[in-house]
């Protein structure tokens, strides 16, 4: 008879090659990436092809996506998402990182969607988050 021990070790196992297996596939996918320059070289005609591996299924915002709220001014609440996020919109202070008024998140209230960008603010990785990043004006 088997024990319940034994079959989460079983669990696991298949869970573990399962995640080995997906990760295997994504590598072999970043591989296919190609970007090749093609034309006239002379004339400066160039044209970049990207693979469908290299595009996104998930629609990417904008870049910068600096979302730390260091980088924020004029910041208001205007919703919640249906999972809970707080949705603000909001002014960069540093226009470098666009003009305009912007919807989106703080970066401290999802830390699972975060991460530390080279800059040393916080980024959000907006495919993690029922929230969509947008330039509203």
């Amino acid at each position: 008879m088997l024990t319940e021990k034994y079959l989460r070790k079983q669990i696991r196992k298949q869970l573990l090659r399962l995640v080995l297996e997906a990760q295997k596939e994504v590598r072999s996918e970043e591989k296919e990436t190609t970007v090749e320059n093609e034309g006239d070289e002379e004339s400066g005609d160039a044209k970049e092809k990207l693979t469908d591996a290299s595009c996104p299924a998930v629609p990417v915002p904008p870049v910068p996506t600096g979302s730390d709220c260091a980088l924020k001014e004029n910041v208001a609440l205007v919703a919640t998402s249906p999972s809970g996020i707080n949705v603000y919109e909001f002014d960069y202070k540093d226009k470098s990182y666009g003009e305009g008024r912007y919807r989106g998140v703080m970066a401290q209230e999802v830390p699972w969607a975060s991460f530390r960008h080279e800059s040393g603010y916080l980024w959000v990785d907006y495919a993690k988050v029922d929230v969509k990043f947008e330039r509203i004006s």
